[in-house]
């Protein structure tokens, strides 16, 4: 009984270890007069991507479910991964938006 306690125990600590790094996910966008920044962090890993505000584009989205596509001529940056999915459309919708009348 007591090594099956033992590899159970251990896998329920990987599990912890696996929540852990990821309970702090985050994406954070700001839009300035010139520049639309998002911030994705993931693991503990931080990434930034700037797109010139101008230059931007929102890609047609296949179904309200769909993650968010940003492009600016060749780079294009997936985000709204920690957005609820009945939110999607709406958050989209607010980029839009704010792209469009700032």
């Amino acid at each position: 009984v007591l090594p099956f306690t033992a590899i159970e125990l251990t896998a329920v600590a990987m599990a912890f270890v696996v929540y852990a790094r990821h309970a702090t996910d985050r994406e954070c966008i700001a839009l300035s007069r010139h520049q639309l920044v998002i911030e994705q962090e993931r693991a503990g890993r931080v990434s930034q991507v700037v797109f010139n505000r101008e230059w931007v584009r929102m890609q047609e989205r296949e179904s309200p479910r769909a993650l968010i596509a940003l492009t600016e001529g060749q780079r294009t940056l997936q985000c709204g991964h920690h957005i609820r999915l009945d939110l999607r459309e709406q958050v989209a919708q607010e980029i839009r938006w704010a792209l469009k009348g700032f």
